[in-house]
């Protein structure tokens, strides 16, 4: 199921799937623009590319990768680039 929240969510659960579906109107995909989702702890840093959807920018994390995730306190960024 994919969450239109247009929200990064405060939790993500070890070995569930997490799909989200985000809008910045200064940063569409079609444009060009690409999304990205930078986590950091002290274990390190995980960064998941979205995929184009339209003027959207889809985040899909499987529930295999997430299982892999280190548990604990993260922090993010979300990075637009374009070219």
């Amino acid at each position: 199921m994919i969450d239109n929240t247009n929200t990064i969510p405060t939790t993500i659960t070890a070995g569930n799937s997490l799909t989200r579906l985000i809008n910045f109107d200064d940063y569409p995909a079609s444009d060009g623009w690409l999304l990205s989702l930078v986590l950091l702890n002290a274990a390190g840093k995980i960064t998941i590319d979205a995929v184009a959807s339209g003027d959207s920018h889809s985040l899909q994390i499987p529930a295999l990768t997430t299982a892999a995730y280190t548990p604990g306190e993260y922090r993010y960024v979300v990075l637009a680039s374009n070219g």
